[in-house]
C-alpha cells in the first residue's frame, strides 16, 4: 500500500505541501518590524515616538528627525502604557528587535523596531540630522 502511494506521486505532492507550509510559516515577519517606508508614514502622521538606542557618538553622527537617544535600560525602566506607538532604532535592527520583544513582554505599549536599523534608513537616502 505504501509503495502504491509513493509510486502514484501522491507522496511527493504531500511532501511538497508540507515543505511549502513550513517555508511560509517560518519566513513570516515577526510582526514587530517596520520598514523605512512605513516609518516615514508614521513620522508624517505624528503618532510615533522614536527612540534610538545606539551610543551617543553614533547617534550624534546621524539620527532620524524627532528621535531621542536613550539606552535600553532607561527605556525598559521608564515606559508606561500609552496610545503612542514606540519605534526602537539601532544600527542594523538586531538590538532593537531584541529590545522590542522585551518591551512587549513588560508593557502594554505598541512597539516596533526599524528593520535594518539606521543603516537601512541611510541606504534609502532618507534625511538624517547630526550634531557635528
Amino acid at each position: 500500500m505504501l509503495i502504491d502511494f509513493i509510486s502514484q506521486g501522491s507522496f511527493f505532492i504531500v511532501l511538497f505541501i508540507i515543505a511549502a507550509y513550513c517555508i511560509f510559516k517560518f519566513n513570516q515577519p515577526d510582526g514587530l518590524a517596520i520598514s523605512t517606508k512605513d516609518l516615514v508614514k508614521m513620522i508624517n502622521q505624528g503618532n510615533a515616538k522614536l527612540v534610538d538606542i545606539r551610543d551617543e557618538a553614533s547617534f550624534n553622527s546621524g539620527y532620524i528627525l524627532s528621535s531621542v537617544s536613550k539606552d535600553a535600560k532607561w527605556l525598559l525602566s521608564n515606559l508606561s502604557s500609552s496610545s503612542d506607538i514606540l519605534v526602537i532604532i539601532c544600527q542594523n535592527g538586531s538590538k532593537s528587535f531584541k529590545l522590542a520583544q522585551k518591551v512587549m513582554q513588560k508593557n502594554q505599549v505598541k512597539v516596533f523596531y526599524l528593520q535594518g536599523g539606521i543603516v537601512a534608513w541611510s541606504k534609502s537616502n532618507l534625511p538624517m540630522l547630526n550634531n557635528k
